[in-house]
């Protein structure tokens, strides 16, 4: 299953993350969480995916987490310790958060958060 996420991943995103794993069928082995067009992310918003990835291993997912951007990837080396495999292109997407599958899967998740404040 591909969870794709897009924009500000914070502490509203923990309601939808969580259902994310209620979709997943018996036959599927993998879930793959592409951040590639997620340019900001807040400790709170690292600890639901953290915690998703916990609870999708614990249903006996592999959990791949792909398409890091630099300010969502520095958190993560900065918190847990994790530098990642380098820097990742430059996005300028701004906006809500939202996840939803691409058109040849079934579900369409939205998370509606607050976009990142503006920088000064």
């Amino acid at each position: 299953m591909r969870l794709p996420a897009r924009g500000h991943l914070g502490d509203d995103a923990g309601t939808v993350l969580e259902r994310a794993v209620d979709h997943v069928t018996d036959c599927e082995r993998v879930l793959m969480i592409d951040v590639y067009r997620v340019v900001f992310m807040d400790p709170a918003g690292l600890l639901h995916l953290l915690d998703l990835h916990r609870r999708a291993e614990c249903l006996g997912l592999r959990v791949l987490v792909v398409g890091w951007q630099p300010q969502p990837q520095e958190l993560m080396a900065r918190s847990a310790r994790i530098p990642g495999p380098g820097p990742a292109p430059a996005n300028t997407m701004r906006g809500r958060a939202s996840v939803a599958p691409s058109a040849n899967e079934y579900n369409v998740i939205t998370i509606a958060g607050p976009s990142p404040p503006p920088r000064t």
